[in-house]
């Protein structure tokens, strides 16, 4: 028997999705990087606009962001965020030498972060497309300097209009064995939001 506060609540298990999506770019990033970076899966949830800012890296300097949209039949983006010494971190692993954190980067650099994330967007959207059997491209990376709250916000907001909820999917990046403070999230219009859902089983669970 239930106390008069529990309640039953049907939710998606989003596991299916984005096990395999995030172990695929693991594998890719893995081979990209010899062995150097990995990916895993920290949190998928549907949740509000107001809890998905409260759950972003917060701090008062800007992040490097590489952001990947998605193209093709379904839309949507993928957002690499990094701070500045993960950053340097991950491109002195890239190139596979010291990166002088001061200095003013050049091509080399920036292409090295953009084909990480051209690799990684690549990887993850087979397995999406996989499982909703459409085929998505990851458009051509771009890299931009910003605030957490305000890119997230700003990418999930067509999900927002349509919806009061927002899926939250939260990706953490590994490299040479340590965390780093990269976080990669996986931002889906409505129109593949709604594609993902029609490809999962709905479980019943109680909630006290």
């Amino acid at each position: 028997m239930f106390d008069s506060d529990d309640r039953l609540e049907t939710t998606l298990d989003w596991t299916p999705v984005f096990e395999p999506a995030t172990e695929r770019a693991s594998d890719a990033l893995r081979r990209w990087t010899r062995g150097r970076v990995t990916l895993s899966l920290d949190e998928v949830r549907e949740t509000s606009l107001a809890e998905v800012a409260e759950a972003l890296p917060v701090g008062d300097e800007p992040l490097t962001m590489v952001i990947v949209g998605v193209v093709g039949e379904l839309s949507g983006c993928l957002i690499l965020m990094l701070d500045d010494a993960s950053v340097v971190e991950l491109v002195g692993v890239l190139l596979n030498r010291p990166v002088n954190p001061t200095s003013e980067w050049g091509e080399l650099e920036l292409s090295a972060l953009r084909e990480t994330g051209n690799i990684f967007g690549s990887a993850y959207l087979n397995a999406v497309s996989d499982r909703v059997g459409s085929r998505l491209f990851p458009s051509p990376p771009g890299i931009v300097r910003d605030f957490a709250a305000g890119a997230i916000e700003q990418a999930v907001m067509m999900q927002a209009i349509e919806s009061e909820q927002v899926l939250f999917c939260r990706t953490q990046l590994c490299c040479a064995g340590s965390a780093l403070n990269v976080t990669a999230f996986f931002v889906p219009t409505g129109e593949l939001l709604n594609a993902l859902r029609r490809t999962l089983e709905t479980t019943t669970i109680e909630v006290r």
